[in-house]
This record gives C-alpha cells, structure tokens and sequence, in this order.
C-alpha cells in the first residue's frame, strides 16, 4: 500500500520533449504529466538514460517515416527502480532495479519516469552502476543481433572468426565483447586511440584504419564482418570473407548483386529481433560476458548537449544522462 500511495502522489515529472522536427535545438524541457503503464508495461523511476544516435535522428526528422506521433519525450534507453507494474505483469516488482528499451515510437527515456514494455526489461546486476546498465540495451541489442541471429545476422559460431568495423564504438565495443564470449577469433578496426582499450576487452588484431587498410592486414579470411559505420566501398570487406561468409551491415542496405558476385552473404539487421533472446541476454551481462563502456554522464538539464557531443564526436562507448540522484 505504501508504495501505491508514494507512486500516485507524483503526477508531475520532468522531460525532454519535441513538438517539432527542427534538430537538437528544438527540445524543450517540459513539466508533463507522469506515465501511468498500461496492460504489460512497467513504470520506471529513471536514475540514468543513455544517449543514441536514434535520438538525434529523430530530432531532425530523419525518422518521420516512422509514423511517430508528436509531441514526444526523447530517449530509448534506461535504467531506474521499478515505480509501478500494470496489468498482467507478474516478472517485476516494484523495488526492483531493472534497465531496458523503450518503444521508438513512444514517449522515451530522457524524463525522471518512463513506461517500458515488461519484455523489454531485464533486472540489473549489482556489479553494473546505473549509468553503466542505462549504456547497454540499444548497443546490446543491436550487437547481440548482428552476431548471433540465425534470420537477420551472420549466427556465429566458437571457433569462427569475425572483423568489426567501428569496433572502439558503442555497439563495436559490445560486439567485439560478446564474439570473445561465444570463443571466437576478433579482429577490431577502429582508431589508434582506441587500441588499448580494445585490445583489453579481448581483440585478437586490432587494424588501425587511419594508417592501415584493413583488406591488405587480414592475413585469413573470415566467416562474418560487423560493419556499424558503414564502411566504404562494402567490396573491400566481401573480399576478406571465406566463401559463403555473412556481411552484417547496422547501417546501409547491401547490393545483393554485388554480395552474389562475390559469393557471399549481405544483410542489413536490426535489433528488435533479439527482443526474444532477452532472457539469454540478461544471463550474459549477469555473467560478465559484456563490460558498458560509459565516455561521459551529463545531468539531465543537459540533455541538448549530450546530443551534440554524441553526433560531432568520435568518443568510445557512451554518453550518459544522470537523473534524480547519484549514480
């Protein structure tokens, strides 16, 4: 009873919202009325969000398509105390700290309280900070996709090998982390002030690409390439695959012609298809399979400027916005 009362006395919350496509200067902090979660939803009170390059997409119109319905809270991604469950959710209960995605086309996690979908939640460990929980979903996702889906990524297997371009970026980071986890050989492209970093997360060869073509350092070939930066020509990178082996792209849809020509496979993936894997996952992060690479936390007020440094800088792991206490 205590924490339905606690829960329904805050009616008011703090966020970022957009009332039109004009960019990152068109957000606008706003007093809103706080969420209430619906059939299979859980409220959460938001201790830290992460920033994605989704965010600024959005704020400059480059997803409208989407059929997104303005205004709208900026932010997918979070991690916070569980406010209050909705119908039918039985998996959470209020008290419990829990980080997730929320959905693309609703309102979003650069507030003090955000609504998730119970299947896009999962419970954080101890070991993992809330900013650093906040860095995963997106990144995780998307990664865990690209690597290990049988429909939409390249299904790696132990023993196989794989390069990653943008390698010292927040889904680079993860993916490199979590092909380690499966046994695989790791080859990281990214820039020279990434090495170290990556070479302690568990890279096998890291390819310098300001000073090193990538296609001339791969010695054998390998089973799949991870491309989140949308690498150029895509050529280069189906030459270093075996024959038969999978071009993963996060960005651009492949030339199907030119992946036949070359006797392999292209696909553009997304991570949505993961959500299923959820549970396996959340055992993996519990497990230490993957370590958030947090750059930066900015408090919330700040929000605007977290975006512009996400979108002009070339930093490793995330950006992070604080919320409502110490993190």
């Amino acid at each position: 009873m205590e924490n339905k009362i606690r829960s329904k006395s805050i009616v008011h919350m703090n966020a970022w919202r957009l009332h039109d496509y004009g960019g990152i200067g068109a957000m606008r902090l706003k007093e809103i009325s706080r969420p209430t979660p619906k059939k299979g939803e859980v409220l959460v009170r938001l201790l830290a969000a992460a920033t994605n390059p989704f965010d600024w997409y959005m704020a400059e119109g480059m997803i409208a398509k989407w059929e997104i319905n303005l205004p709208i809270t900026l932010g997918r991604d979070g991690a916070g105390i569980v406010e209050e469950l909705g119908e039918g959710v039985t998996e959470f209960k209020v008290g419990e700290a829990v980080y997730g995605q929320a959905d693309p086309a609703e309102d979003g996690t650069f507030a003090e309280y955000a609504v998730f979908r119970a299947d896009r939640l999962m419970r954080k460990p101890e070991s993992l900070s809330f900013a650093e929980a906040s860095a995963l979903p997106n990144t995780l996702y998307a990664a865990w996709n690209a690597l290990f889906s049988t429909k939409t990524g390249m299904d790696l297997q132990p023993g196989q090998s794989v390069l990653i371009h943008g390698a010292g970026g927040g889904i680079g980071s993860l993916a490199l982390q979590l092909a380690k986890w499966r046994g695989a050989h790791v080859i990281a492209v990214a820039a020279p002030k990434h090495e170290n970093l990556l070479r302690d997360l568990g890279a096998d060869q890291f390819i310098d690409y300001t000073h090193q073509r990538f296609e001339e350092e791969v010695i054998d070939r390998v089973d799949g390439v991870v491309d989140t930066i949308c690498a150029e020509p895509a050529s280069k990178s189906y030459s270093i695959l075996k024959p038969g082996g999978m071009y993963v792209s996060l960005l651009r849809t492949p030339d199907q012609n030119e992946a036949k020509a070359k006797g392999v496979r292209a696909i553009l993936t997304f991570g949505p298809d993961s959500y299923p894997a959820t549970n396996e996952i959340e055992a993996a992060v519990a497990a230490g399979a993957v370590r958030p690479i947090v750059d930066k936390v900015y408090p919330l007020a700040q929000a605007p400027t977290a975006l512009i440094e996400l979108k002009t800088g070339n930093g490793i792991g995330k950006i992070v916005l604080k919320i409502n206490e110490s993190i």
